[in-house]
């Protein structure tokens, strides 16, 4: 489990992060001579700690290529380099776009892979394992009543108040009515936070209802 607590943690874990990130496995089509040499200068940027570098070409390939390999490539780069960013801004500089709207657009992000048949697992725990729990609920308010969102019983299981792990409840999407509507709205409601609060402290799943 990747666990992170403060900043001054994080550049100890930058070349771990860089390993691991460049022998992930993307889409199956296969990149192209220029794809490869677009990922190569995203990792080469991420490994030298030019995290705001980094996360721009990522962030980049987003708006220019959604849904293509090169994008898939290049998710885990930009979900690492926000992560970090937000870490180490949101004391010091709490109105930082990496603690606000780079966060948003994160989340935006990881919503269009849950737009599937296939609970998208690793790309969720990619993202959240190691934060604090109070950001899985502002993900669930910012996009969490959208259908490709709200089609999976999000879960996650904490330790310490921290995510560890991000599942699906029921393992397949959730049914809908026969004029294509989901069955049931889920949403954060006030009475369900107390509940979430104490199963983030004492390590429970807490669900998203």
């Amino acid at each position: 489990m990747v666990r992170v607590r403060s900043s001054f943690r994080l550049a100890g874990l930058l070349a771990a992060w860089v390993v691991l990130l460049a022998g992930v496995a993307h889409a199956a089509e296969p990149l192209s001579e220029a794809d490869e040499a677009k990922v190569a200068e995203v990792r080469t940027a991420a490994s030298k700690d030019h995290l705001e570098r980094c996360y721009a070409l990522a962030k980049d390939v987003r708006l220019e290529r959604p849904g293509s390999a090169l994008e898939s490539a290049v998710f885990e780069y930009a979900a690492y380099c926000q992560r970090l960013l937000w870490l180490r801004k949101r004391v010091i500089e709490p109105d930082s776009p990496y603690v606000n709207e780079e966060a948003r657009f994160m989340f935006e992000w990881l919503a269009s892979y849950l737009d599937t048949d296939t609970f998208p697992r690793e790309r969720l725990e990619t993202y959240f394992v190691g934060f604090r729990f109070k950001v899985f609920p502002a993900f669930d308010t910012h996009v969490g009543q959208r259908p490709e969102v709200a089609q999976w019983e999000l879960q996650v299981v904490t330790d310490n108040g921290e995510i560890h792990t991000v599942v699906n409840g029921d393992g397949h999407p959730a049914g809908r009515t026969p004029d294509g509507k989901l069955p049931r709205e889920r949403r954060w409601a006030a009475d369900q936070r107390a509940k979430v609060a104490e199963a983030s402290e004492t390590g429970e799943v807490a669900t998203a209802p």
